[in-house]
This record gives C-alpha cells, sequence and structure tokens, in this order.
C-alpha cells in the first residue's frame, strides 16, 4: 500500500516549464486529470475582483498546459510512479550532495539516502530550495504584503 500525502496544504499553479518536468517523468497525464487549465494567471484586486494583471498562458505558445491543482493531487501522482517501498514518511531533510549522477540526502535523524533526481516538492518553507539557493526574505516582509489561504466553495468564493 502506497503512503498517504494526507493533509498537504491548499492549491499550486504548475506553470508550463513545470509541466514539461513532468512529462518528462511520465505522469502529465495524471496531473491533467486532477486539474483545470485556465486560459491566463489573473492578479486581482482582493475586494473588488477587479483585474490587475492577465498573463496569458495558452499551452500553443509554450509547448505545455498551464494547470492548477490540490497540492494532494499532485503528490500522489509523483507516488503513483515509484514503488511504495521507495517512499520514507517523516523524514527531515538536512543536507543534499551531489555525487556525480547521484544525490545524497541526509537526514536529521541519522540516516541518508542515494538517488537519481531529488524534486523539491516541499512546499512554501522549502528545505531543498533554502540548500539548493539559500534562505529567501519572505515576501511580505519585502512589501509589506500578507496572503492568507482560505478554503471557499464556488458559491462562497463569488464577489
Amino acid at each position: 500500500m502506497k503512503p498517504s500525502s494526507a493533509i498537504v496544504g491548499a492549491g499550486l499553479q504548475m506553470m508550463p516549464n513545470s509541466m514539461k518536468v513532468l512529462r518528462r517523468i511520465g505522469i502529465e497525464d495524471r496531473v491533467r486529470g486532477t486539474s483545470f487549465q485556465p486560459y491566463s494567471h489573473l492578479n486581482r484586486v482582493w475586494d473588488t475582483g477587479e483585474i490587475l494583471r492577465e498573463l496569458p498562458m495558452p499551452e500553443s505558445l509554450f509547448g505545455a498546459p498551464y494547470l492548477c491543482m490540490h497540492r494532494g493531487d499532485l503528490h500522489e501522482a509523483l507516488l503513483a510512479g515509484v514503488p511504495a517501498a521507495s517512499v520514507h514518511l517523516q523524514k527531515k531533510l538536512a543536507g543534499i550532495d551531489e555525487r556525480g549522477s547521484q544525490v545524497r540526502l541526509s537526514f536529521e535523524d541519522g540516516t541518508s539516502a542515494h538517488a537519481d533526481l531529488l524534486i523539491g516538492a516541499d512546499g512554501v518553507h522549502s528545505i531543498v530550495r533554502d540548500i539548493i539557493v539559500g534562505p529567501d526574505e519572505p515576501i511580505h516582509k519585502l512589501y509589506g504584503y500578507d496572503a492568507w489561504n482560505v478554503p471557499l466553495t464556488s458559491t462562497e468564493a463569488r464577489v
């Protein structure tokens, strides 16, 4: 039995360059089946819904779709592509060491693992990103904005 992704956050957007990676590892079709494809990426005023910026994202322009999906659906698609025995939950990454064509992962509990590929799908507080490119200054501290994630039904979300 495969591990459950359980509670893993909310929605995410997969830009065309990300979808090309999922295509390459063979899970694009599975992800398309649990997502939706908006025509464009919109930035709106929070209380009026007025469109501030629109970025069209047609698949024909980028060679891959722009998709929106639940994080758990992405995790399930990634899990479906590997043997259940190769997934270990409740591990906290402490280090990454590239060795030739492999990556050595070190964990806080003292264990380690080797892999041909590392996918950093560990969210907004990404340990993988922090190790590879360094920690980011949270954008709300740079610009004075906060964003809140509140699940709403389609009726509740109407402005």
